[in-house]
């Protein structure tokens, strides 16, 4: 557990010192998924947080917008904090505007003070991006 929550820690420095690269791609025009990423999408899923996060951050890493909903769906219902504050963060990474206004959104409403405030402090980041 301490291991995961390091990884959380690192994984929101990592998001707070990076840049936004407000991607904005239709939908019918993001490319195909390879199996891979396939495979990380479903990994957001996996009964293992370790899993979880490591999908998030590599569906982060590879860019790939199609991980915005499920992202989305992680930060806000995930049961460990380390994963929504990571899904949070790559959903940072990833730029899109829909990802910051869930990001805003559940900066207020998590139930757990550590996801709000490290959710605060992506909020400022995307303010002083925009």
């Amino acid at each position: 557990m301490k291991t995961l929550s390091i990884i959380a820690a690192v994984m929101l420095l990592a998001c707070l010192m990076g840049t936004v690269a407000a991607a904005q791609t239709p939908v019918d025009q993001m490319p195909t998924l390879s199996e891979k990423e396939q495979s990380l999408l479903q990994d957001l899923n996996n009964p293992e947080l370790s899993k979880r996060v490591k999908a998030a951050q590599e569906l982060c890493e590879r860019g790939v917008l199609q991980a915005v909903d499920p992202l989305i769906n992680m930060m806000q219902t995930d049961e460990a904090f380390q994963a929504r504050i990571v899904a949070a963060c790559a959903l940072y990474e990833l730029g899109d505007k829909k990802a910051f206004d869930a990001i805003k959104e559940q900066a207020e409403n998590d139930p757990r003070q550590t996801v709000r405030t490290a959710l605060r402090g992506i909020c400022q980041k995307i303010d002083q991006a925009s």
